[in-house]
């Protein structure tokens, strides 16, 4: 019976073999891509600009630098990610300042990933995170300045570039620079900007010395050019002013007896 059986086990790779033969003279082409993905299991490539992570049963235990590396099937795989700088060009976002101005402002950042390890672990996608943390650090930026102090927009890339350093090292990533490409204001915030500067500019042509300028003149600098009209007054303008119409009108008198 023993005998039996350990001849039945031996003839099974025989078998096995065999068949393996077969199917390998019947479909070469099958066979060679069975081949390469067998080899592959047991190795990978890590390429330049790029850091691999190996991973031994689900652990992270050592940064990969480019080049080919050995595997142990099943139980080794590796991550890649890539290590050069990245640029990246982020939404326009409307934000406010602390004095209540609002200003459409477009910011980039350059970064780059410093600890793969970080990385790949820490988060699941460092271009995800990175496009939704720097928004909010921009908000927060913005509500800390007035509108004077954006003016000097060198600080403030200087600041936003150190609020993203400390944001994003937890993530095991560098950044180069970041700052704020445009900023922008509304039409709101442009109106009341320019609101300020019209009052100090008529209050000092009110303080003119009469002698010197007449008084026709600054009166006629500082009215508006244009008076203002409600819609009311408008309507009724335009009804006042209508076109009359070309068409002959009808005539209501009828002709009498003869």
């Amino acid at each position: 019976m023993l005998e039996t059986i350990l001849s039945w086990l031996l003839s099974v790779p025989v078998w096995v073999w065999d068949r393996l033969v077969r199917w390998g003279k019947e479909n070469p082409t099958s066979l060679i891509l069975v081949l390469i993905a067998i080899v592959r299991s047991f190795g990978t490539t890590v390429q330049t600009g790029w850091a691999g992570v190996l991973f031994s049963f689900g652990r992270a235990k050592r940064v990969l630098e480019p080049g080919f590396h050995p595997l142990i099937p099943i139980f080794q795989k590796v991550r890649q990610t890539p290590i050069r700088s990245i640029t990246l060009d982020l939404p326009r976002q409307r934000v406010t300042t602390s004095d209540g101005l609002v200003f459409d402002v477009h910011a980039n950042i350059i970064y780059r990933v410093e600890d793969p390890i970080l990385a790949l672990t820490a988060i699941d996608d460092v271009r995800k995170g990175v496009l939704t943390l720097v928004p909010l650090l921009v908000l927060t930026l913005m509500s800390e300045h007035d509108g004077q102090s954006i003016l000097t927009p060198r600080a403030l890339d200087a600041e936003l570039t150190t609020k993203a350093r400390e944001a994003l090292a937890r993530w095991g990533v560098g950044v180069e620079q970041a700052g704020l490409a445009t900023i922008a204001p509304t039409a709101p915030t442009m109106r009341l900007t320019q609101l300020g500067l019209r009052v100090a500019e008529r209050a000092a042509l009110l303080d003119l010395d009469a002698d010197d300028v007449p008084a026709e003149v600054v009166v006629a600098l500082v009215t508006t050019a244009r008076t203002p009209q409600g819609r009311s007054h408008a309507k009724y303008h335009r009804r006042k002013h209508r076109r009359p119409s070309l068409r002959p009108k009808p005539r209501t008198d009828t002709p009498g007896p003869a």
